[in-house]
């Protein structure tokens, strides 16, 4: 719907038969966790900096970086620490979501972000091969997925 790649989707996995909630917590990453923490997850399910960042690229359709609009939000005039034109709880709310994002790990995607910024078909390749894994992340086959192989 919005223009992205077309990529495979497996079908006929035996062992997602059930999906239960509290399983969830601790396996996905969350929009409040620091990047270093978000790498280190996707590390520890199998997956490069540059899979993480070509998937999480994903979700930042119909959103902005916070190097967009930061400098409307820290030191924005010798008189206001914030662009009096925000609604002060936005405002105090983006502060904090961009000062959680800002850190030295940023070293370690931004020659992804770059590349997938400046070339898109880069981009789709990256993101259908970090889905087509995430398809298959530990799959069950045979007798252990529930049916025959």
């Amino acid at each position: 719907m919005v223009g992205g790649p077309y990529y495979h989707v497996r079908l006929g996995r035996k062992d997602g038969l059930v999906s239960n909630a509290s399983l969830v917590q601790g396996n996905i990453a969350q929009p409040t966790m620091p990047l270093s923490d978000i790498i280190s997850l996707f590390y520890s399910k199998g997956f490069s900096v540059q899979e993480m960042v070509a998937l999480v690229g994903a979700h930042t359709i119909g959103f902005s970086h916070c190097k967009e609009f930061s400098h409307r939000l820290f030191n924005f005039s010798k008189t206001s620490e914030i662009d009096p034109a925000y609604n002060p709880k936005y405002a105090e709310g983006l502060r904090k979501l961009c000062k959680l994002h800002q850190g030295p790990n940023y070293e370690r995607t931004k020659p992804f972000v770059d590349l997938y910024a400046a070339n898109e078909t880069a981009f789709f390749e990256a993101f259908a091969h970090g889905m087509e894994k995430v398809s298959i992340y530990k799959i069950k086959t045979g007798k252990k997925g529930g049916g025959e192989a």
